[in-house]
């Protein structure tokens, strides 16, 4: 693509938006999948034999989904733009 003229960043970009993207989904499976755990196995059934016990609720995987979803875009969209990068420069 850079010899028809395109910029670096235009080159990049499909790239990191991909792996933006790629982590986002990945981020909200995995909220998804352990909130569902955490209502079938830890709510309904482990803390009804273990109520003297602080379990993981609902509520705390609330309050730690943004953060597991903005770590993730970051590191995704570091890795994508330093190995494109990697790629154009040679």
């Amino acid at each position: 693509m850079r010899l028809v003229g395109a910029s670096s960043l235009a080159i990049q970009l499909p790239f990191i938006l991909e792996g933006l993207f790629a982590a986002l989904l990945g981020g909200l499976l995995a909220i998804m999948v352990t909130n569902f755990l955490v209502e079938t196995f830890l709510t309904q059934n482990l803390a009804l034999e273990l109520a003297f016990s602080n379990l993981v609720t609902s509520a705390d995987l609330v309050s730690i989904a943004p953060l597991v979803l903005g770590v993730g875009a970051i590191l995704a969209v570091l890795a994508s733009g330093i190995s494109t990068y990697r790629h154009i420069r040679v």
